[in-house]
């Protein structure tokens, strides 16, 4: 492991944790997204994750807009 990759591993931490601090996910949610984040990167780098991150933000972004639309 190169150290760009525990940075990134680091990373994809930091981001699970920043999802359930947003209140996007719940524990297990957030443990659960870190564990296919991080296998991801490892099986298909970074191009992976990056699918896989463009993935759950829109998806967040979506909930979220739907939710705030049928509150209203």
């Amino acid at each position: 492991m190169n150290p760009f990759d525990a940075v990134m591993i680091i990373v994809i931490l930091l981001m699970a944790g920043a999802g359930y601090i947003a209140k996007a996910l719940t524990v297990s949610g957030a443990c659960m997204s870190f564990i296919v984040g991080a296998s991801v990167y490892i099986g298909f780098s970074l191009q992976g994750f990056l699918l896989l991150l463009l993935f759950f933000s829109t998806s967040t972004l979506f909930s979220k807009y739907k939710k705030e639309k049928n509150a209203r």
